[in-house]
């Protein structure tokens, strides 16, 4: 081989050397300018694999419907409204009716000391229950039994509660939609990676077989051809790390929002469009009162702190305010010392009581 041939061959080496060093900058900028459909530039689809294209407004649209933590936060605020609902309607009073029947034989003692033996029997029926004697029902038609300071401090407490889980149910649905948005952009990147993975094992493949051709034809250096075929395996690996971290995000994608991970996700978009959260021109001081004034977290531990307030202050007020218990019975009511009941008149009984309660002796 002469002086010129050596030096053909030696030229041949460095052109394809420096292909070899700039294929990655031309893949990548190839993938930068695509404009074909968004299902031929997100990933490879092998035989028999399932793959759903997705969007960032469709991720977050489904987070919001089917992420179990947001779903859970909105369960709290309904658990909460009823509590503050029935905080409010301490006062109100709850209705019975019913029909009470009595039988005594033997020995009984009046009020007055004397011991009696007598069979009595007694019926009564209506609004109230339990009518025994000469004594007020013991379970009154209209009953209202409470305590004054719950009834005036708890509906505060419930409803800074209530407001406590509105907002720990918008700053979880905050997290979950930044993680979605993050693992989304996760699965863009992998599959851009996954494109220029492939798109440069194809490059590579070109050079490798043209290299492989020279080499045949006498005209390149087997070395040339070896190292090409050395170049194309370690494309190709690369091309099979792509698919893995591919898979791996699109499985981490579909975790958050319950979806089948076997199922492969592919993102439709080619690029990550900016989003406008909030305006160029803000300063620094803007932007800390802006989210004083709306981080839902500070919210959520300022209505903790009002709940334990009015809790504070129910407990202080509790011995100086009297437990209220009303009733109100009306019904037909009748007996007989021996026999059959009879006699039925209508009977009405109206009781309130209010009384002063320190509990444990005011340590408890």
């Amino acid at each position: 081989m002469n002086t010129r041939t050596m030096g053909e061959f030696r030229g041949r080496s460095l052109v394809l050397l420096s292909l070899l060093t700039i294929l990655p900058a031309i893949a990548r900028s190839d993938t930068d300018v695509m404009t074909d459909s968004p299902a031929t530039s997100t990933t490879m689809v092998t035989e028999g694999e399932v793959t759903y294209p997705i969007d960032l407004a469709t991720a977050l649209t489904l987070a919001q419907s089917e992420n179990l933590q947001i779903a859970s936060a909105r369960e709290r605020i309904r658990q909460a409204a009823a509590q503050y609902r029935g905080a409010k309607s301490l006062w109100l009073p709850s209705i019975r009716s019913g029909v009470t029947w009595g039988y005594h034989s033997g020995t009984l003692q009046e009020s007055r000391g004397r011991v009696l033996n007598t069979d009595r029997y007694s019926l009564q029926a209506g609004a109230g229950a339990a009518a025994f004697g000469a004594g007020p029902p013991m379970l009154p038609g209209i009953a209202a039994d409470f305590h004054l300071a719950d009834a005036l401090f708890l509906p505060l407490a419930a409803r800074r509660q209530w407001a406590s889980r509105q907002a720990a149910s918008q700053a979880a649905t905050n997290d979950t939609l930044l993680d979605v948005a993050v693992r989304y952009l996760d699965l863009l990147r992998a599959a851009q990676d996954q494109s220029i993975a492939s798109d440069i094992e194809q490059k590579t493949r070109e050079l490798s077989d043209l290299t492989h051709a020279y080499a045949t034809s006498g005209q390149g250096l087997a070395s040339d051809a070896d190292r090409m075929r050395a170049e194309l395996s370690q494309r190709q690996i690369e091309t099979v790390r792509s698919e893995e971290g591919m898979a791996v995000t699109s499985a981490r994608l579909a975790q958050v929002l319950r979806l089948d991970p076997s199922v492969q996700l592919a993102p439709t978009d080619l690029t990550a469009s900016p989003l406008d959260v909030v305006s160029s021109s803000s300063t620094v001081e803007d932007l800390t009162n802006l989210a004083l004034s709306q981080r839902p977290e500070l919210r959520e531990h300022q209505n903790l702190v009002g709940e334990a307030q009015a809790r504070l202050q129910r407990e202080q007020y509790a011995p100086l305010v009297p437990t209220l218990s009303v009733g109100a019975s009306y019904g037909a009511f009748g007996g007989k010392e021996y026999g059959e009941a009879e006699g039925y008149d209508d009977r009405t009984d109206v009781q309130a009581i209010a009384y002063w309660q320190v509990r444990n002796l005011g340590l408890g």
